[in-house]
Parts: structure tokens; C-alpha cells; sequence
């Protein structure tokens, strides 16, 4: 199955879970920008910087053409620091924050999924996602993952 495909289908489940469960999905979305950052992106950086200039070069927008093989292939490991960097803390705002922080995060790692959408082929789904997690600012977040790990009371109008 093509990757575009596959990406889709996730993206329909965190949709989904979005409508369903949205206090959950919010703390996997969290999970799974730090395990883009972490997973992913510090470990294409360790491995093979070369792969971002590259990530870029079948762009669907000129402009993206023009950034990553020009901007991102001068500096490539700076600018991907700087990237892992905004993943950590949008999984950090949606995973840790309250309120205001997560919808913050939420907003971020959305408009984040839409900005990928002219790297290429592959990335032309990623604005499902992005409507996924949009779904997700729907809801008020009181709770952040350590209130929850550590016991504290739910809020009666908001579970997480």
C-alpha cells in the first residue's frame, strides 16, 4: 500500500479518536510528536542528514524546492535541531499544559501537519491529520498528564 495511503488511514483513526475520545487522542498526539522528534527526526539526523535537502527536492511548491535544497542543504543540522526542538515543545505544551498551553500545542502541531502537505507525494495527506487535531480544540483541557498520572480529581466539565 502507498505510503499516502497508509498516512490517510491513520489520520481517519486519529480523526476518529478525535470525535470519540478526544482526551485520550490528545495525550497520543502529544506522544506522537515527541516520537516524530525523537523517533524520527533525531535519528534521520544522527543517521543521514542528507535525507531532509532531499525530503524537499520533489516539492510540490517551488518555493519548498528552493528551502530545503537551498536553505536546509546549507545548514542542515541546525535546522533540523531547530525542528526536533518545536516538535518536543508542541508535545510538550499538549502532553504537560493546561487550557490555554494545549490549545496552543494543539493548534501548532495542526498547522504543522498542513505545512508539510507540499513537501510531496507522500506528505499530501498530512492535512487530514491536520483537521484531525483541529478537532481536538473543540474540548478544555484542565488536566495535564502528570495531574492525571498523579491522581488528582477530575474537573466535572472537563475529564482531561
Amino acid at each position: 500500500m502507498a505510503p499516502q495511503y497508509v498516512f490517510l488511514i491513520f489520520s481517519l483513526l486519529v480523526l476518529l479518536g478525535a470525535l470519540l475520545k478526544p482526551f485520550a487522542t490528545r495525550y497520543f498526539v502529544g506522544f506522537f510528536f515527541l516520537a516524530m522528534a525523537l523517533g524520527v527526526n533525531l535519528s534521520m539526523l544522527l543517521t543521514d542528514p542528507s535525507l531532509y535537502p532531499q525530503a524537499g527536492a520533489a516539492a510540490l511548491l517551488p518555493v519548498y524546492r528552493w528551502f530545503f535544497t537551498v536553505v536546509v542543504a546549507s545548514a542542515t543540522v541546525p535546522l533540523v535541531i531547530a525542528l526536533i526542538m518545536v516538535e518536543i515543545s508542541v508535545a510538550a505544551a499538549i502532553l504537560l499544559g493546561r487550557g490555554k498551553l494545549v490549545r496552543m500545542g494543539l493548534l501548532m502541531a495542526a498547522l504543522f501537519c498542513v505545512a508539510l502537505a507540499p513537501l510531496g507525494i507522500e506528505s499530501v495527506t498530512t492535512p487530514a491529520l491536520g483537521l484531525a487535531i483541529a478537532m481536538l480544540l473543540r474540548k478544555t483541557y484542565t488536566r495535564s498528564l502528570v495531574d492525571v498520572f498523579a491522581g488528582k480529581a477530575r474537573s466535572s466539565a472537563s475529564p482531561a
